[in-house]
């Protein structure tokens, strides 16, 4: 399927009959009450077929990170969860670490690990028959679309892979706790910290958004912001490259890796708001001004990035617009 039939496949009721949308309301509430009850957690098992991700004569971007010993052939791997990353009835998407191990429970020699992204439909907006103003047939998107959505964006940009985004290692459907069948979404662990998680660690703003730090470590700040800046506008520039739009470039959908003063990568993670192709100059602006955007920490910072900008990007960058700019703390992420 290609994008377009992706986003126009039918749900799971029919949107114009209440009474099969009070059947699939009363479906998943009654699945959703069940995964309160029978949530994931560390040492749940999923058993699944790990294709060879690389294939004859693939080249691989400059700079790439090591491909996982367990991806360079295929076999039934294990994924036993380990350390959630976002999880509970506040998010849609649960989100863990995993371990990879063979079918025969021997742990990979590398301690490989990989992150899984459960799609799971009752954890999502459920649409009901309640919902008087029926925003939903207008906002709503089937968890069903969500997933093969991003499994579609992550193979469209498997040229970057490795370096830009994550290895991603497939789409899978699995059953969860509660009897549930969910997609799963399996992609590379980086060592590394969110951008979100950077900027909590660097807190420095007063309440109006104005920096707290004495005038020499501020200026000792700035090269960092200056350098990781480029490496993320340069990350989305490779994305573009592919004719693929990110959408939400939040700082929790960056990761700078390793973690450190001195990132070499900026990964750009989550594609479930991406789209292909890029719909116009438009949507390249928004990716590259929301990048530049989530890098802010404070308004002295942001003017003086906004400052250097101009005449000094390197040319293998998507360049910000820098309008309507503001402050972006840790409080407001």
């Amino acid at each position: 399927m290609d994008f377009e039939q992706i986003l126009a496949l039918p749900y799971n009721f029919d949107r114009d009959d209440e009474d099969s949308l009070a059947e699939h309301e009363d479906k998943l509430l009654t699945l959703r009450r069940k995964a309160r009850e029978r949530p994931l957690h560390p040492g749940v098992c999923f058993i699944v077929q790990l294709d060879q991700h690389d294939t004859p004569g693939h080249v691989y971007p400059p700079g790439a990170r090591p491909l996982p010993s367990f991806a360079r052939e295929p076999a039934s791997r294990r994924l036993v969860l380990d350390t959630p990353l976002q999880t509970g009835m506040r998010y849609s998407s649960q989100v863990w670490i995993a371990r990879v191990e063979s079918s025969d429970n021997v742990e990979e020699a590398d301690t490989a690990r990989v992150v899984l992204k459960f799609i799971q439909p009752s954890m999502f907006y459920i649409p009901s028959t309640d919902d008087v103003i029926a925003e939903w047939r207008v906002m709503y998107t089937p968890p069903k679309i969500l997933a093969l959505r991003e499994d579609y964006l992550y193979q469209e940009v498997k040229a970057i892979q490795g370096s830009a985004v994550p290895y991603y290692f497939g789409i899978h459907e699995v059953i969860m706790p509660n009897g549930e069948a969910a997609y799963m979404l399996v992609t590379e662990y980086i060592e590394g910290i969110t951008l979100h998680g950077w900027k909590c660690s660097q807190a420095h703003c007063d309440d109006h958004g104005h920096s707290l730090l004495d005038p020499e470590s501020h200026s000792a700040m700035l090269p960092g912001l200056q350098s990781s800046v480029v490496l993320a506008l340069r990350s989305v520039k490779q994305l573009h490259d592919l004719d693929v739009q990110h959408g939400d470039l939040s700082p929790q959908n960056m990761i700078l890796h390793p973690s450190g003063p001195s990132p070499s990568q900026v990964v750009l993670i989550d594609f479930a708001r991406g789209c292909k192709p890029l719909d116009s100059d438009i949507s390249m602006d928004r990716d590259a001004d929301d990048c530049f955007e989530a890098f802010i920490c404070c308004a002295n910072h942001s003017e003086e990035l906004e400052k250097w900008i101009p005449g000094n990007l390197p040319p293998d960058v998507v360049h910000p617009s820098l309008d309507d700019l503001g402050p972006n703390t840790c409080e407001d992420l």
